[in-house]
């Protein structure tokens, strides 16, 4: 009976280290791949929209400095990147969630998209911006797949909700402030 426990025990532990080793394995090999919009398939997708009194311009050069982001962006308490905001260009940025790494995949007049991963999540956040009568509809879309947004969608989707809604009225805030000037 006891020998029973230990295998089963370790062929336990034996299918969970084989689960996060592919689940890393694959999170790793799509921050690889050309990423050029949410992924409408994964687990968890969610979007928001703004209307922001401010230019495209405006709105995408506050998102693009994210050195800065912790100066508008409450939910984010470091972020740093080196070099320019290209295509290839790897950030990181840390929010109460942990660190996240990020790269950047399209920046283009009216879209940027990046990529991330974080405990166990691949994540694509795209971001558009509409000029609508001298104002900008900013919207964001983000997909959520791995391992862990499987075993914790229900709970996860929310805070992505909710997280995306909270940066959406952040900008908001720090665009027109910084378009008043």
């Amino acid at each position: 009976m006891k020998q029973k426990i230990i295998i089963s025990t370790v062929s336990l532990i034996g299918v969970v280290v084989l689960g996060i080793g592919a689940n890393y394995l694959y999170v790793e090999d799509k921050m690889t791949k050309d990423h050029r919009d949410v992924n409408a398939n994964a687990v968890i997708v969610e979007s928001g929209e703004i209307t922001v009194d401010a230019s495209p311009e405006t709105i995408k050069n506050t998102l693009s400095d994210i050195n800065k982001w912790t100066e508008w962006n409450k939910s984010v308490s470091d972020a740093r990147m080196d070099g320019d905001f290209d295509p290839g260009t790897k950030f990181s940025w840390n929010t109460e969630s942990g660190t996240i790494e990020s790269q950047i995949k399209v920046v283009q007049k009216d879209r940027i998209v990046w990529v991330g991963k974080t405990s166990g999540i691949f994540a694509i956040h795209s971001w558009t911006f509409e000029d609508i009568d001298g104002k900008t509809k900013v919207t964001s879309k983000e997909s959520w797949e791995g391992l862990t947004a499987v075993t914790l969608q229900s709970l996860l989707r929310s805070d992505l909700k909710r997280s995306l809604d909270v940066t959406l009225a952040d900008l908001k805030s720090a665009a027109e402030q910084q378009g008043s000037h």
